[in-house]
């Protein structure tokens, strides 16, 4: 840096030197010195001054250029308010673009195109840029189809603003509309006259003999249909006996991908698929060999080819044959059509179809399944509630208490009957608990492992993984019908692998399943089996379809399987190969609820005087539940269907503290009948009891005020706590 004696001298130097006078410096060399810096410092000033004029003229040069241009130049801030627009605006605004400064672009967009305009904007932010097509209303409410680029502005890593071009396209718009119009009626044209093409050909072919004049017709009439070809959507062919095209018109390129020159230097073999090849050259063979006037005119053949992105494509081919003037076998001419979607479409039918089938024959199964539960479940409840009452009064030395106690086993084993049956039906389920599936797969899992000594579990669970809301008898029903499955596919031993995953299932997935889409839990399965046959596997959730011997087996287990699944808002895959194992996958919808825990009820609660109205349709439940009600010191009255309940009630009800009420019930049925008890009290108290679950028909009456629900068949129990937490002032006793 200078000091300040020197900083001076250069200023008393350039004064003098300016004046014309000379300073002499306390040195000889000083003054060169001094002049050489003043001369550096005015060439500098000089540079300073030409660069400022350069970039006042530079300015205003690209100022010209930007509002001089067809393309509209706008800027908007990070919040999308216009901040510049180039005059050119006015084309397009019909006004001063200076209105909408200041204003949000998306004011002036189309309603139908702001969310994904406003979306798009976003993702500047990461620094994004995107060309979008979009439209824009004008001063004149008229909407302009419009096409932007847009690039951010960042500022210290920050999105500050955008610039962009806008362009006027509504007139190409139009243009591609009717151009779009022009091919479909092209397309359909040239699709209804290819038999009549065909027709042409041969009849050309008979005509390569007649006059001058009819040649010349040939002539006009060849380039009328070579145009025909060139601008038809089917490939176009024509191919000689060696395998080669001889014509391949333009379309080969949107079909295939190939080039007409490509295409045209391609043999057969390289062209069609290899598993397709054999049989067609064996078909053309052996119509070559026959008599002409036994010849087909025509084959329409479905088949494979190549593409040139190595893809394969579906396509239907019409084929018929080349011949000179002697009737001789020149070749070969046709149109392709690619029939890829076609065939993909069909094959996604043919899958719902099954499917439907499917979840039909399991519908009807699952109402005739239903129907015999809840009777059997009103038998199990005759049994459940007289052994009951029989326990009550013995001690547990008793010779008959643990046979008593086996009864109760058995019955238990009974309900686990008509849980599969109910599985089958949707909305049969039980008991619906908040659960941990990897808690619940591990535990089951552990049953299973300790009587197959030969089957070797590996498991991989995950440790986020989403609870869900299910019965957990049927869950762990479901799941040990799987292991069981694939114990009897590895009669050596084996392994099964077990994984738990969240899943997200999109709108494609979810819809081709029936089920909304969103969060899910994925449990995979996988056996190192003898695995299944497609036959096998399309049929393996069919109710009774077993390929065990008779009398082995029910065919239920895997049909249970489908129907809880289904039952419980989800669904089931199985992947399947001869000799690879076997893969069943579960889904089922992920809970946002904790996971709950319950204990069984060991304990039996005693009431005290109050009177209860049993309603229900079977006289022995009304017989053992007279009994199991009054052991607990109720006094009872019983009605056997809705319209005398409804009638009693109101005559009595004043006296009656709790009505337990059957669901089912020929008449007034029990969601009717306790409509009718509401209508007469508001405050009536009412325990729906069912040999259906609490899902269906009985969520609905639950959620209209019901007091609680008790399934058939119920143990004395669970009868007693059930009551006592609708009437209150509970006193237990134990029971051993």
């Amino acid at each position: 840096m200078k000091n300040p004696e020197s900083h001076e001298l250069t200023r008393r130097d350039k004064k003098n030197m300016n004046d014309g006078t000379h300073v002499a410096g306390p040195t000889g060399d000083e003054p060169a010195e001094l002049r050489k810096r003043l001369a550096e410092a005015e060439c500098e000033l000089a540079r300073l001054r030409a660069d400022l004029d350069t970039a006042r003229e530079s300015g205003e040069y690209f100022r010209q250029i930007v509002e001089s241009i067809s393309d509209v130049i706008f800027e908007v801030d990070n919040q999308g308010r216009v901040i510049y627009l180039s005059p050119m605006m006015k084309a397009i605004w019909g006004n001063d673009p200076e209105e909408i400064l200041g204003k949000n672009f998306l004011e002036i967009v189309h309603p139908e195109d702001r969310t994904l305009l406003a979306q798009r904007f976003m993702e500047l932010g990461a620094g994004v840029e995107y060309p979008l097509v979009y439209r824009i209303r004008n001063k004149a409410g008229e909407f302009k189809w419009v096409r932007t680029r847009t690039k951010p502005r960042m500022e210290a890593g920050r999105f500050r603003k955008a610039t962009g071009t806008l362009i006027d396209i509504t007139e190409q718009k139009k243009a591609e509309d009717e151009l779009h119009l022009y091919r479909q009626r092209l397309e359909t044209l040239v699709q209804d006259r290819t038999e009549e093409l065909e027709a042409v050909n041969s009849r050309l072919l008979a005509i390569i003999a007649e006059s001058k004049k009819a040649q010349q017709d040939l002539r006009a009439s060849e380039e009328k249909y070579r145009l025909l070809a060139e601008n038809a959507t089917d490939v176009i062919w024509t191919m000689s006996l060696d395998g080669r095209f001889t014509y391949v018109s333009p379309s080969v390129t949107m079909h295939a991908g190939y080039s007409q020159e490509e295409a045209m230097a391609m043999t057969i073999e390289s062209y069609m698929h290899k598993d397709d090849l054999p049989w067609v050259m064996e078909m053309l063979l052996e119509e070559m060999q026959k008599p002409r006037e036994e010849r087909s005119q025509s084959r329409i053949l479905q088949l494979r080819q190549n593409s040139k992105d190595g893809s394969i494509l579906n396509v239907e081919v019409s084929v018929s044959w080349l011949y000179d003037e002697q009737g001789e076998i020149v070749g070969l001419q046709g149109s392709t059509r690619d029939i890829t979607a076609r065939r993909q479409a069909e094959e996604t039918r043919r899958k719902l179809e099954e499917r439907l089938a499917q979840a039909q024959r399991i519908e009807s199964i699952g109402t005739l399944a239903g129907g015999i539960a809840h009777d059997f479940n009103n038998l199990l409840m005759g049994i459940q509630g007289y052994a009951s009452l029989m326990l009550i009064d013995l001690n547990a030395d008793h010779p008959h208490y643990e046979k008593l106690r086996a009864i109760e086993k058995q019955v238990a084993s009974g309900a686990d009957l008509t849980r599969q049956l109910l599985g089958f039906a949707r909305g049969g389920r039980y008991d619906i608990k908040t659960t941990d599936i990897n808690e619940l797969l591990a535990a089951t899992a552990a049953l299973f492992g300790r009587t197959k000594k030969e089957i070797r579990i590996h498991a991989k669970y995950a440790g986020d993984l989403h609870p869900a809301d299910v019965d957990r008898g049927q869950m762990e029903q479901a799941l040990l019908n799987i292991f069981i499955n694939a114990w009897q596919a590895m009669p050596g031993g084996g392994d099964i692998f077990l994984e738990t995953e969240n899943a997200c299932l999109d709108h494609a997935v979810a819809a081709s399943h029936e089920i909304p889409p969103g969060a899910y839990l994925r449990i995979r399965i996988t056996d190192t089996g003898t695995g299944m046959d497609e036959k096998t596997r399309q049929r393996v959730f069919d109710p009774f379809f077993t390929t065990r011997t008779m009398g082995r087996g029910t065919g239920l287990g895997l049909a249970t399987v489908y129907g809880i699944l289904k039952g419980h808002g989800g669904f089931v895959h199985v992947d399947s190969e001869p000799g690879h194992g076997t893969t069943f996958s579960l889904y089922l919808p992920a809970s946002e609820k904790t996971v709950t825990r319950t204990e069984r009820v060991t304990d039996i609660v005693r009431g005290g005087t109050e009177t209860i109205l049993l309603v229900d349709d079977e006289q022995i439940i009304l017989d053992v539940g007279r009994e199991m009600l009054g052991s607990l010191g109720y006094r009872v009255w019983t009605e056997e269907n809705g319209e005398n309940a409804a009638a009693f009630y109101r005559n009595k009800g004043r006296e009656i503290d709790l009505v337990i009420l059957d669901m089912i019930m020929p008449g007034l049925s029990g969601g009717e009948t306790y409509d009718q008890l509401r209508i007469i009290n508001p405050n009536v108290r009412v325990l729906l009891s069912s040999g259906y679950s609490i899902d269906g028909m009985a969520r609905q009456i639950m959620d209209r005020g019901c007091n609680g629900f008790l399934q058939k068949p119920f143990r004395l129990e669970e009868l007693s706590r059930k009551i006592r937490e609708i009437l209150g002032d509970r006193t237990t006793l134990g029971i051993s």
